[in-house]
């Protein structure tokens, strides 16, 4: 109903957000061919007002589909087309998530030195941004890459750190996740 709004009154801005939304909702749900189709229709309408800020984000989304379908190279093109615009624009916090997308996929595809300095990065700009829960979501994946290059000290410095941020915020699904990571990481010590 909220689209049909935006789309009686021709607020292309707003029918842009809306299908981004939609988009996340349909992702959540494991919908991932409605979910990039609402992330496609998101960029187009961004595109028409040059919401350069919407269409980084809408990008990004974009290459999270990819990613979880295992189109590393669309994934790729897609996160890296989103950060460049992110950066022009200088949307810190969207930055700060491309960033992690680009991590992820370097790391699925086995190149976890990428993966490491795409994280790092990620988490100096988490610093900046004073954003616990972004430097938690860093500080995890930078944990994960080294317990993948079979560096389990510096994994375990990184999943404890992750964890106490996690914990303050009370989320405790990424809690549960640093304890598993923890015990994994204590086991291959």
């Amino acid at each position: 109903r909220c689209l049909a709004i935006f789309q009686k009154l021709g607020s292309l801005s707003h029918i842009a957000i809306t299908y981004q939304n939609i988009g996340a909702e349909q992702l959540a749900m494991g919908n991932y061919g409605k979910a990039q189709e609402a992330f496609q229709r998101s960029l187009d309408t961004a595109d028409q007002v040059d919401d350069k800020p919407l269409m980084g984000v809408a990008l990004s989304d974009i290459s999270e589909i990819h990613l979880l379908l295992g189109s590393y190279d669309d994934a790729l093109d897609y996160a890296q087309r989103s950060l460049k615009l992110l950066k022009k624009v200088g949307e810190q916090r969207p930055i700060a998530d491309s960033l992690e997308t680009v991590g992820e996929i370097y790391a699925s595809t086995g190149n976890y030195n990428a993966a490491l300095k795409i994280f790092k990065e990620e988490f100096r700009l988490g610093e900046e941004i004073k954003d616990p829960i972004k430097l938690a979501s860093s500080q995890y994946q930078i944990g994960v890459t080294y317990a993948m290059l079979g560096d389990y000290d510096r994994a375990l410095t990184n999943y404890k750190s992750a964890l106490a941020l996690w914990s303050a915020a009370e989320i405790k699904l990424w809690m549960g996740k640093c304890y598993l990571m923890i015990g994994s990481a204590e086991f291959h010590k």
